[in-house]
């Protein structure tokens, strides 16, 4: 399968989480990747201009919980993705803690 386009959106406070997906990314060779950071002060996650063919969100984990600041920004996201796609087509979440 040919990925066109691939958003990886993270929070990232130490960078560790974007290493790990620019790494999977490169797995992926997509034709375009573009890059989102969520660590930064007012940042949203959003696809309403392009919509990717694939978008990871990775989110780092502290005791087995994501940061406070990264569960707002997912349940947002979510909640807007729902409201312009109520069926949830084109739309898998797997979330992993390693």
């Amino acid at each position: 399968m040919s990925i066109n386009l691939l958003n990886l959106a993270y929070f990232s406070p130490t960078g560790t989480t974007r290493k790990i997906l620019e790494s999977i990314a490169t797995g992926i060779a997509p034709a375009m990747t573009e890059f989102t950071d969520l660590s930064a002060a007012g940042a949203e996650l959003c696809f309403d201009q392009k919509q990717p063919e694939l978008a990871i969100i990775g989110m780092p984990t502290y005791a087995g919980r994501i940061p406070p600041e990264g569960a707002n920004l997912l349940k947002r996201f979510l909640l807007h993705f729902f409201e312009l796609n109520p069926a949830g087509k084109n739309f898998t979440f797997v979330a992993t803690i390693f």
